[in-house]
């Protein structure tokens, strides 16, 4: 998986060279500081339905719309119960442990793959227990009060087992709402950026758990259930 510790969407913009003005120079209606808008390849990172990475572009001539293409929500919020968010660097520093390991994890685009469900769930729990080396008020977790935003960052990795089967997706937001201004708020720092589940299957039937499986109940003692929902109205 790529460090996301400073994660972008962005446009790569190539020029070709003009080979014949008389047939393509009246493609170059708009042209600022020599470069012509019709004539420039743009390229955009997105996601694809599957979260997965993808580079699209528009092909000469055609009016090119940077707009992200996000198959997911534009923004979450929290629901039922706490919830919690997962910082890039605490992330990391379980994967740098897990690539060290035997079983090693194997790292596919955004898909980190495990060997079955307890090599992830050691794999979840260690990412959540490295929480509390960076949480400034100590407390193991930065947790989220019900009704939390989240501005959603576009990045997706995909928890899987060697057989395929998906257990969780996380996605990275940014953290709107703070804490004190919610009935009861969680420990999570103002704009806190973070993984978030936005799946789960923690009973491994192949469908999005309901959100009121508790994954401590089934064995999975730090495992977070589902409790985020799309929002339409995050700003």
């Amino acid at each position: 998986m790529p460090n996301y510790s400073n994660p972008v969407e962005y446009t790569t913009k190539l020029t070709p060279v003009l080979r014949n003005l008389a047939t393509e120079g009246g493609l170059d209606t708009s042209i600022f500081n020599g470069v012509s808008l019709q004539r420039t390849l743009n390229m955009l990172q997105v996601n694809d339905q599957q979260g997965r990475l993808k580079i699209v572009s528009e092909k000469d001539g055609a009016e090119f719309n940077n707009v992200i293409t996000n198959p997911f929500s534009d923004g979450w919020i929290t629901v039922v119960n706490t919830a919690y968010l997962y910082p890039v660097v605490n992330v990391n520093t379980a994967l740098v442990t897990f690539r060290a390991a035997s079983p090693a994890i194997i790292e596919n685009g955004n898909d980190i793959i495990f060997t079955d469900a307890t090599h992830l769930y050691n794999f979840f729990e260690a990412a959540y227990l490295e929480t509390a080396n960076s949480q400034p008020i100590g407390n193991a977790g930065y947790s989220l009060g019900v009704g939390t935003k989240l501005q959603d960052l576009g990045i997706t990795v995909n928890l899987v087992l060697q057989n395929g089967l998906k257990m969780i997706t996380w996605r990275l937001v940014k953290q709107l709402t703070s804490q004190p201004d919610l009935p009861a708020g969680g420990d999570s720092p103002d704009n806190t950026i973070g993984f978030i589940p936005i799946y789960t299957d923690w009973d491994q039937d192949g469908v999005q758990d309901p959100l009121d499986l508790i994954p401590s109940s089934i064995g999975y003692e730090y495992g977070d259930p589902l409790r985020v929902s799309p929002d339409a109205f995050v700003v």
